[in-house]
Parts: structure tokens; sequence; C-alpha cells
């Protein structure tokens, strides 16, 4: 696949990064899908502080 398939991952030397966008408080666990150069995932759990 090609970085215009999946523009929210970057390979740089033997490290593969994984770009995300969280969304917290959701109703359900979700991956919605790819926004920009992120992927947007919905959690239903909130961020530690």
């Amino acid at each position: 696949m090609s970085r215009s398939e999946l523009p929210f991952l970057i390979t740089v030397k033997n490290d593969l990064i994984l770009s995300v966008s969280v969304q917290p408080r959701a109703s359900k666990n979700q991956l919605c899908g790819i926004l920009g150069e992120e992927l947007k995932i919905r959690l239903t759990s909130a961020l530690a502080q």
C-alpha cells in the first residue's frame, strides 16, 4: 500500500509511526476512519490525568 492510501503510517528506518486522533469519552469504542493524516479512534474511557 502506498503513503496516499495510509497517510497515518510513517516508516523511519526500522520504526513504524502511527498517527492517531483520539476522541475520549465516546459512547462506544470505534475506529472511525482517516481524518487528514491521522487515524481517528473513539474510546469510551477518559484520558489519564
